[in-house]
Protein backbone atom coordinates (compact mmCIF):
# COMPACT_ATOMS: atom_id res chain seq x y z
CA UNK A 1 0.00 0.00 0.00
CA UNK A 2 1.18 3.70 -0.65
CA UNK A 3 1.37 5.62 2.00
CA UNK A 4 3.36 8.51 1.09
CA UNK A 5 4.47 10.24 -2.25
CA UNK A 6 7.75 12.16 -2.29
CA UNK A 7 7.57 14.02 -5.86
CA UNK A 8 4.85 14.23 -8.53
CA UNK A 9 4.72 15.54 -11.88
CA UNK A 10 1.63 16.83 -14.24
CA UNK A 11 2.39 18.32 -17.41
CA UNK A 12 -0.59 21.24 -17.80
CA UNK A 13 -1.19 23.71 -20.99
CA UNK A 14 -2.03 27.24 -18.71
CA UNK A 15 1.16 26.92 -15.84
CA UNK A 16 -0.53 30.02 -14.79
CA UNK A 17 -3.65 28.41 -13.66
CA UNK A 18 -2.26 25.19 -12.39
CA UNK A 19 0.05 27.30 -10.29
CA UNK A 20 -3.12 29.47 -9.18
CA UNK A 21 -5.26 26.58 -8.77
CA UNK A 22 -2.85 24.51 -6.02
CA UNK A 23 -1.64 28.06 -4.42
CA UNK A 24 -5.44 29.37 -4.12
CA UNK A 25 -7.85 26.50 -3.98
CA UNK A 26 -5.40 23.76 -1.83
CA UNK A 27 -3.30 26.48 -0.17
CA UNK A 28 0.09 25.08 -1.28
CA UNK A 29 3.29 26.93 -1.10
CA UNK A 30 5.64 27.90 -4.56
CA UNK A 31 9.31 26.70 -4.54
CA UNK A 32 10.06 27.57 -7.92
CA UNK A 33 8.91 29.73 -10.52
CA UNK A 34 11.41 29.86 -13.60
CA UNK A 35 10.48 31.15 -16.99
CA UNK A 36 12.33 28.77 -19.29
CA UNK A 37 11.70 31.17 -22.05
CA UNK A 38 8.83 33.72 -23.63
CA UNK A 39 6.43 30.41 -23.77
CA UNK A 40 7.26 27.91 -21.29
CA UNK A 41 8.27 27.70 -17.41
CA UNK A 42 8.93 25.90 -14.75
CA UNK A 43 7.12 26.02 -11.73
CA UNK A 44 6.95 23.57 -8.26
CA UNK A 45 5.38 23.62 -5.17
CA UNK A 46 4.59 21.88 -2.08
CA UNK A 47 1.96 21.26 0.71
CA UNK A 48 2.22 23.63 3.47
CA UNK A 49 4.17 22.59 6.34
CA UNK A 50 2.29 20.58 9.28
CA UNK A 51 1.31 21.87 12.46
CA UNK A 52 3.25 20.47 15.14
CA UNK A 53 2.74 21.09 18.92
CA UNK A 54 5.08 20.43 21.63
CA UNK A 55 2.85 17.15 22.64
CA UNK A 56 2.70 15.86 19.51
CA UNK A 57 2.87 16.05 15.71
CA UNK A 58 -0.46 16.33 13.11
CA UNK A 59 -0.02 15.90 9.80
CA UNK A 60 -2.91 15.81 7.09
CA UNK A 61 -3.91 12.29 7.40
CA UNK A 62 -4.09 10.64 3.69
CA UNK A 63 -7.35 10.33 1.65
CA UNK A 64 -6.71 8.66 -1.31
CA UNK A 65 -10.29 9.36 -2.69
CA UNK A 66 -9.86 12.83 -2.11
CA UNK A 67 -6.72 13.01 -3.53
CA UNK A 68 -8.09 11.56 -6.79
CA UNK A 69 -10.80 13.80 -6.67
CA UNK A 70 -8.79 16.68 -6.22
CA UNK A 71 -5.90 15.35 -9.08
CA UNK A 72 -8.72 14.72 -11.44
CA UNK A 73 -10.17 18.47 -11.02
CA UNK A 74 -7.14 19.78 -11.46
CA UNK A 75 -6.50 18.25 -14.37
CA UNK A 76 -10.15 18.83 -16.14
CA UNK A 77 -9.13 22.31 -15.62
CA UNK A 78 -5.55 22.66 -15.90
CA UNK A 79 -5.00 21.02 -19.34
CA UNK A 80 -8.21 21.80 -21.39
CA UNK A 81 -7.95 23.37 -24.26
CA UNK A 82 -8.70 27.11 -24.26
CA UNK A 83 -11.97 28.14 -26.37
Amino acid sequence: MITQVKFIGIPTRDQHKALQFYTTQLGFEVVTDQPFDAKQRGSSTRMPAPVVSHQRQRTMPMDLERDRRVVRTCMRSCTSSPG
